[in-house]
């Protein structure tokens, strides 16, 4: 049997979910069935019930998938945003749990690239606060456009660039924006 990869597992689950009718679902209701499927999993581990444990971990992963899908979200979008937080976190184990280094860098200063949807979601529900770009649309002569959105203070600031340099530069407050040669 080929192995399957966790996006074709996402596309079968975000199909049953929507041949169920999940995907229209409250979403407040499927995030009590998320924290159901948790303590599940707490009560595998409790009891040392590796079946518990890995039917458990199955059911929490298919909740967040339905959940995503009912917000208008990726789930690869949200572990990709999750991953970029700690990829590069610093800290120790103490005690058999990891304790993050303090940062001297303030997350939202962190600029971070998202996907289009997270790009979108962001700029609907103004959260999360913090700096993010996102350079998956193309304008009507097919070039690339870059999107930045600055969501420090909730405010959703966002402007369009064609070139990525004065878009960062942008986000990182370097340069103010001469919209007629953006516009060239």
């Amino acid at each position: 049997m080929e192995a399957i990869t966790i996006d074709q597992l996402i596309n079968k689950i975000n199909n049953w979910s929507t041949s169920h009718g999940l995907n229209e679902g409250d979403s407040y209701k499927q995030m009590i069935k998320i924290t159901e499927e948790v303590g599940e999993l707490a009560q595998g581990l409790l009891k040392s019930n590796d079946e518990q444990i890995l039917d458990s971990i199955g059911d929490i992963f298919i909740t967040l998938a339905v959940f995503c899908q009912q917000r208008g979200l990726k789930l690869a979008d949200a572990i990709d945003y999750a991953y970029r937080q700690v990829e590069h976190r610093k800290g120790s184990m103490v005690n058999g749990t990891f304790i993050k280094e303090e940062a001297s860098v303030s997350p939202m200063d962190e600029i971070i690239e998202v996907g289009p949807l997270l790009a979108n979601s962001i700029i609907k529900s103004r959260k999360p606060y913090g700096k993010f770009w996102c350079s998956e649309e193309l304008d009507l002569s097919n070039n690339l456009v870059y999107i930045a959105i600055d969501n420090r203070t909730g405010d959703a600031w966002t402007e369009e660039f064609h070139d990525k340099e004065k878009m960062l530069a942008w986000l990182r407050g370097d340069t103010e924006i001469d919209f007629w040669e953006e516009a060239e």
